[in-house]
């Protein structure tokens, strides 16, 4: 699996440096626990304009959906990480840097420009030398048609 930054994976210390990413099999596991609208399980949006502020939801929601968000570095480790160890890993001194590293993640994933699985676009071919092709016609500029070489 490729983990990479412009997808929305974080670097965050816990017991020790790890990624969070929510790739697809994240996010089905927060779909099946919270439904289509599982970003409002974890946060919600308090005050408006310049002063709005994003809260925690419920602790339980912070606990699974790190546990979820850790299981791209844990599968391509082997390591085994239940909730329980994911719970275990948030500490009243690491609460608010794990729940802004979440709260980036998921949007990182969810605004991500390519999709997780989607191939980069190939690159453009190089220009046709200059003098190579015939002027176009009248009648092709009008149609839009490709010029016959």
């Amino acid at each position: 699996m490729k983990i990479s930054a412009a997808r929305g994976a974080i670097a965050i210390t816990l017991d020790r440096p790890r990624i969070l990413f929510f790739d697809m099999a994240a996010t089905w596991m927060l779909v099946q626990r919270y439904g289509a609208g599982f970003v409002r399980e974890l946060y919600i949006l308090e005050g408006m304009g310049l002063n709005r502020k994003v809260k925690l939801k419920h602790p339980d929601a912070l606990r699974f959906f790190l546990w979820a968000g850790l299981q791209a570095e844990i599968s391509d480790t082997g390591e085994t990480l239940t909730e329980e160890d994911a719970a275990a890993l948030i500490h009243p001194w690491t609460f608010e840097p794990i729940f802004n590293a979440l709260v980036m993640a998921i949007t990182g994933a969810i605004s991500t420009p390519a999709p997780p699985g989607k191939l980069e676009a190939p690159p453009a071919p190089p220009p046709s030398p200059a003098g190579k092709r015939k002027p176009a016609s009248t009648s092709a500029k009008r149609s839009a048609s490709p010029v016959a070489d």
